[in-house]
C-alpha cells in the first residue's frame, strides 16, 4: 500500500495531503523521498537514518542518505526549472547541523535563498515539542525569516529533512511568495508522515 504512493519518478507526491490540511497552501507541489514510518511496521530505513543521523551526529549516516536524496532533488530541479534553492534552517544547536551537511553533500550549483530562524526570548521552540497544529503554524510564522527580500526567482525548491505537520514548509513558502522572492515554490523532504500530516516528535 505504501508503495502505491510512489510516483513514476520514484518519490512520493504529498501535494494533495498538504492541501487537505492547508487548502490555500502556497506550495505548488510537495514531495518526499519516503515515509518516516509505517503503521505496524515502524520506521522505514530512511526514517531511521534521518533520526539517528541527527541524534548521533554521525556524518557517515548523513552521507548514506545523500545519494538517494540527490537523485530526487536533481530530478525536481530539471522538471520544474528550479532557479534557486532554500534550506529550512535548524532550531536545535548541534555540532553538525543536518541541513548544513545535506547542503554541503548535495553541492547544488544554484543561487541559495538565505533563510534564518530568530526568536523572541532566549529559548528557541522546536516544532517537535508542539503537539497542536495551530501552535506549529504560529511558531513557524514567527521564527522563520528571509534574509534578503530583494532577490526574485521564478521557481524555488524548498528543502527540509522531515515533514510532520507541514506547517514549517507551508509558512516559509507563504513568506517567499508574499515578499515576491518566489513566484512558485516546490517543497521536498527526505521523509514525511504517512497518515495525513501527523506530528513527528522524535526528529
Amino acid at each position: 500500500k505504501a508503495d502505491s504512493f510512489i510516483n513514476r519518478f520514484g518519490y512520493i507526491n504529498a501535494t494533495e495531503r498538504i492541501k487537505s490540511i492547508f487548502p490555500n497552501t502556497p506550495l505548488y507541489r510537495l514531495y518526499y523521498l519516503d515515509f518516516y514510518s509505517l503503521p505496524k511496521f515502524g520506521k522505514t530505513k530512511l526514517g531511521q537514518l534521518v533520526l539517528y543521523a541527527k541524534q548521533s551526529q554521525k556524518i557517515d549516516l548523513i552521507r548514506e542518505i545523500v545519494p538517494h536524496f540527490h537523485k530526487t532533488v536533481k530530478n525536481l530541479i530539471k522538471r520544474f526549472k528550479i532557479d534557486a534553492i532554500g534550506y529550512i534552517p535548524p532550531t536545535i544547536p548541534r555540532k553538525y547541523q543536518f541541513q548544513k551537511e545535506i547542503e554541503k553533500q548535495l553541492a547544488l550549483k544554484l543561487p541559495k535563498i538565505e533563510l534564518v530562524k530568530a526568536y523572541i526570548g532566549d529559548i528557541p521552540v522546536a516544532q517537535k515539542t508542539l503537539s497542536k497544529l495551530e501552535d506549529r503554524i504560529v511558531n513557524a510564522r514567527g521564527s522563520i525569516f528571509i534574509k534578503d527580500e530583494t532577490k526574485h526567482y521564478k521557481n524555488i525548491l524548498l528543502i527540509d529533512d522531515a515533514v510532520g505537520s507541514g506547517a514549517t514548509l507551508n509558512e516559509t513558502a507563504s513568506k517567499l511568495k508574499q515578499t515576491g522572492v518566489a513566484k512558485r515554490v516546490i517543497g521536498v523532504a527526505i521523509v514525511g508522515s504517512y497518515k495525513g500530516f501527523d506530528v513527528i516528535r522524535e526528529i
